[in-house]
């Protein structure tokens, strides 16, 4: 009889343990005394700035020769902190290196089976495979007993993954539950698997958040909520941060800004999905894959969902995060290896023989590479254009001024004593012809001034009445402007108020299917004088969100 292979088992090594404790501690270490010396140099640096600022606004009379030595001394200081603020960040990028190195590190042994195991967690095995490789092992027939394998199915899991639900809408979304850590899964939403939804439930069916109780006008609460067992979080394969960062929300960005990242070919921020497990107080009972009903305690919520469980949207934002570090830094300190996945081989491709497997990366993203950097070159071209231009007009400017330099240099000392007196010439013939110039006026004045009074009176008299019937004139013309303007003021009020009343009218026509389908109303069926209250009480606070959101 062919021989059993022993069984294999995890035993933590408490010296590798040990090990990585002390690397982890040294690189937490050294990344908070980083980011205090850039705090520090930070600090000095707005001090040197406001104090430079202080002294360049005294006046000119008042900058002596000590104030100039210390702006000086200011200059020379920022550039030092300024250097030294570089070396803390470099620091912090390489003690952030050393500790996800040091997380990374295996403070376990595969070994033997022992007679009384401790610290052991056991690895998956499978009698087929276990019993192949006996066969194999001992030159034997291999079992028969071999199940179709579907290629699609399973793929991209690992042993301590499996999929335990899915949502539907947009794509399908597989929940993924992962038992690395036996007492402490962790649960990741997935868009790349392929998921059996005749035998899988769909968790949106089963959400509480947002409606409202069997019989009642009650919505579920924070009040229903029993406790709170998990998060599932979309984390991207080949992501390197911590999945936790990704529940925090990301910062608005306007049409403007997002109309800017798309025409440098950059990719738009988008919030990740994240689903909250909730076990309620109460039961409810919903109808299976198989199409058996059950009993049901637990839901997953989204983030809209949880906003109207917690009653804000903040306090609901908050919530998430806070259970996503509880959830997320166990996992990694319990033992954890595997926070996001692994770019792989496609289960779909086999890769032929001397050819290095191809990541899971798709045409379009080549595509998007190849015009950023056309999109980079084109910058860098323009930027060198300006670069010569502007070289070439100093160039011609030096050439100008290389030109009058040597001119001045060849003349002898002879040929500028003559130059002088000309010049001197010049200035006496124009002051003798402003001279002239200034008695003529002189003498105009007088003849004018001879002038009678009563010519003076007349003129003046004439003058006073055209600037009053001026100014009547002027008068009527900003009268007239006026009314125009309010009446083409309140043409648009009105013709606003119509567009807003027919963009009412459409708007509670798209509500209502939605109203019926909360309300578990049939589309035949006539609303009652209450639900047509309740729904346009709720489209009116959906129009006003709106309505201040296009402000």
């Amino acid at each position: 009889m062919a021989p059993t292979p022993p069984k294999k088992v995890r035993v933590v090594n408490q010296a590798k343990k040990d090990r990585k404790i002390l690397k982890t501690k040294a690189a937490e270490d050294g990344r908070s005394n980083a980011q205090k010396k850039q705090e520090t140099e930070k600090k000095t640096a707005a001090l040197l700035k406001g104090r430079k600022a202080e002294l360049e606004r005294l006046p000119e009379d008042q900058k002596t020769e000590e104030v100039k030595n210390e702006l000086i001394q200011i200059q020379k200081d920022e550039v030092e902190a300024a250097r030294k603020i570089a070396e803390a960040r470099v620091e912090e990028t390489n003690f952030d290196k050393d500790y996800s190195n040091a997380q990374m590190e295996e403070d376990f042994d595969v070994v033997d089976h022992p007679d009384n195991p401790r610290n052991t967690t056991e690895l998956p095995s499978s009698p087929t495979v276990n019993k192949d490789l006996a066969a194999l092992l001992a030159g034997t027939r291999l079992s028969d007993d071999r199940e179709f394998l579907d290629v699609e199915e399973g793929s991209g899991l690992r042993d301590s993954q499996d999929i335990i639900g899915y949502k539907g809408g947009f794509g399908t979304t597989a929940l993924v539950y992962d038992c690395e850590v036996p007492r402490w899964p962790i649960y990741r939403l997935r868009k790349d698997l392929v998921v059996d939804q005749e035998k899988l439930p769909n968790f949106m069916d089963r959400r509480r958040g947002g409606k409202k109780k069997k019989g009642s006008r009650e919505l579920w609460r924070k009040k229903d909520v029993d406790k709170v067992l998990g998060i599932a979080i979309a984390v991207p394969i080949g992501y390197s941060g911590d999945p936790e960062e990704l529940v925090e929300l990301i910062p608005y960005m306007s049409s403007l800004d997002k109309a800017k990242l798309r025409d440098d070919y950059e990719d738009v921020p988008q919030q990740p999905d994240v689903q909250l497990l909730i076990q309620w107080k109460e039961p409810i009972i919903v109808e299976g894959p198989d199409g058996v009903e059950e009993k049901v305690d637990i839901s997953w919520e989204s983030r809209s969902g949880c906003a109207s469980i917690w009653k804000k949207k903040s306090v609901a934002d908050r919530v998430l995060v806070m259970y996503a570090r509880y959830h997320e830094v166990n996992y990694r300190a319990f033992g954890g290896k595997h926070p996001s996945e692994e770019r792989g081989i496609s289960p779909f491709e086999i890769p032929s023989a001397g050819s290095t497997p191809r990541t899971s990366e798709e045409p379009e993203d080549t595509e998007k590479k190849a015009k950023k950097k056309k999109a980079k070159e084109k910058k860098a071209k323009e930027k060198k254009g300006k670069g010569k231009k502007e070289d070439e007009k100093t160039e011609d400017e030096s050439e100008t001024e290389d030109e009058s330099e040597t001119e001045e240099e060849s003349e002898t000392p002879k040929e500028k004593k003559a130059k002088g007196k000309k010049a001197k010439e010049k200035k006496a013939k124009g002051k003798k012809a402003k001279e002239k110039k200034a008695k003529g006026k002189k003498g105009k004045g007088k003849k004018e001034d001879e002038k009678t009074e009563d010519e003076t009176e007349e003129e003046s008299e004439t003058e006073e009445e055209s600037e009053a019937e001026e100014g009547k004139a002027k008068e009527k013309k900003a009268k007239e402007k006026k009314a125009k303007g309010k009446k083409d003021d309140e043409k648009k009020d009105d013709e606003k108020k119509v567009d807003a009343a027919a963009a009412y009218k459409t708007g509670l026509k798209a509500f209502e299917p939605k109203f019926r389908m909360v309300e578990e109303v049939e589309e035949g069926a006539k609303l009652t004088a209450t639900q047509k209250g309740e729904m346009i009480e709720a489209f009116d606070a959906y129009w006003e969100k709106q309505q201040a959101k296009s402000k």
